[in-house]
């Protein structure tokens, strides 16, 4: 069902913006974790407490536990995580399906011997390769890092949950930008509605965190069930929630590629 020629081309033409972010989330982590201290948890509570709760709340930066991975899901998994591949997400989405079909490539591709369910299952399975790949590549370099730094601190299983988590939230995610892709013959339409769904989700989780009276906005984003806290406290929620951010993905990609199948296209 993979037509690898077309996965190729994909890594190809890829491959910058993949590495661009890759360098972005590693970085950070570093920087976030050398800033790890047990002796100073105190006093970095002590500073966000320091700050406006409004701007704390909304940034999702609190520390659920001193542990080293506490701190992790605070800091870094807490807001950052959900900024920088949200991004990578809404500009890949679109080079999938939408992009190739507004500038004219989609014909020549359809005009070899294959079909378009192929095509786009192809693009589909190469997408989210892309996103488990950069989760993979950030779980080996911050276990390393983390490793190297505070030998033996780090709960690795839990941080490979945390870690899994993501992956199902991208799932998700990039399963919205996929199927507007495919919906819309313009890459404007398919940013629209397949860059701005996810966007609005995320700053409706920021928004959410403000102040209790719209705490509810909470419940209109995917991405409340993605709660690192959660995980690290091992609560009952974390396998519903992984299950439905698995499920909402798997439609959605199912979905576009059914579309893209039937719709017409201007070839």
């Amino acid at each position: 069902m993979i037509n690898f020629p077309l996965f190729r081309v994909n890594i190809k033409f890829n491959y910058i913006i993949w590495l661009i972010f890759a360098g972005i989330l590693l970085m950070y982590f570093s920087i976030i974790a050398s800033l790890y201290n047990p002796a100073t948890i105190n006093s970095m509570k002590a500073m966000l407490e320091a700050l406006p709760p409004q701007l704390v709340d909304a940034m999702k930066f609190t520390i659920p536990d001193p542990t080293l991975v506490g701190f992790l899901a605070g800091y870094y998994y807490g807001f950052l995580i959900l900024l920088f591949p949200l991004v990578y997400t809404v500009i890949m989405a679109d080079r999938m399906i939408a992009k190739f079909v507004d500038q004219g490539s989609m014909a020549f591709l359809l005009s070899t011997p294959n079909s378009r369910v192929k095509i786009a299952f192809t693009q589909a399975v190469f997408f989210m390769s892309s996103i488990i790949l950069l989760v993979f590549l950030l779980i080996v370099v911050g276990i390393l890092a983390c490793e190297s730094m505070y030998p033996g601190m780090l709960d690795i299983p839990v941080f490979m949950t945390i870690n899994l988590g993501v992956i199902m939230l991208y799932f998700s995610l990039s399963g919205i930008g996929f199927f507007f892709s495919c919906s819309f013959n313009q890459s404007k339409h398919s940013l629209a509605l397949g860059g701005g769904i996810p966007v609005a989700f995320f700053l409706l989780n920021l928004l959410s965190g403000v102040s209790e009276e719209v705490s509810g906005l909470k419940y209109l984003t995917l991405t409340t069930l993605f709660d690192p806290i959660a995980i690290i406290s091992k609560s009952d929620s974390v396998v519903p929630a992984f299950i439905a951010l698995f499920m909402i993905g798997l439609i959605l990609y199912s979905l576009g590629i059914y579309i893209f199948s039937k719709k017409d296209l201007p070839l």
